[in-house]
């Protein structure tokens, strides 16, 4: 089995269990560890990931899709988790870029997004850093 196809099921996993609504991130943490190990030690996943966070934040369709890319939904809570543990600049490059485009389309400037949401996750003093800490 190779990376993608492992990032693929750990996704999905952890969308199925939100889902039911028994589950909360306390319950999954294992899984966003899982996936963070999985994004650090595969550059090309890692690449893969955030090329699949663009376009579904862009509005792509999805008919396109190769072999190699990810079938699953990238959970917002997630993403947020993996921003505040990792920081990685993909994930700044990715807040610069949604934000550009959402100012362009003329909508209210403060709208809530995700970007706004992972831009907080990248600051130290987040409101849900303790929380996220303990699951490092």
């Amino acid at each position: 089995m190779n990376n993608v196809s492992k990032l693929n099921i750990l996704l999905n996993v952890i969308n199925q269990l939100f889902a039911v609504g028994d589950y909360g991130v306390n319950h999954i943490e294992f899984l966003f560890i899982g996936v963070r190990n999985l994004l650090e030690e595969d550059k090309v996943v890692r690449k893969i990931f955030f090329n699949e966070l663009a376009k579904s934040f862009n509005g792509l369709d999805d008919s396109h899709k190769y072999h190699d890319d990810l079938i699953a939904d990238i959970d917002p809570d997630l993403l947020c988790y993996l921003a505040h543990t990792t920081r990685w600049s993909e994930f700044y490059e990715f807040v610069e870029h949604r934000q550009q485009a959402i100012n362009s389309q003329k909508k209210v400037k403060y709208a809530e997004d995700l970007s706004d949401a992972i831009q907080e996750a990248l600051q130290p003093n987040w409101e849900d850093a303790e929380f996220y800490n303990k699951i490092k």
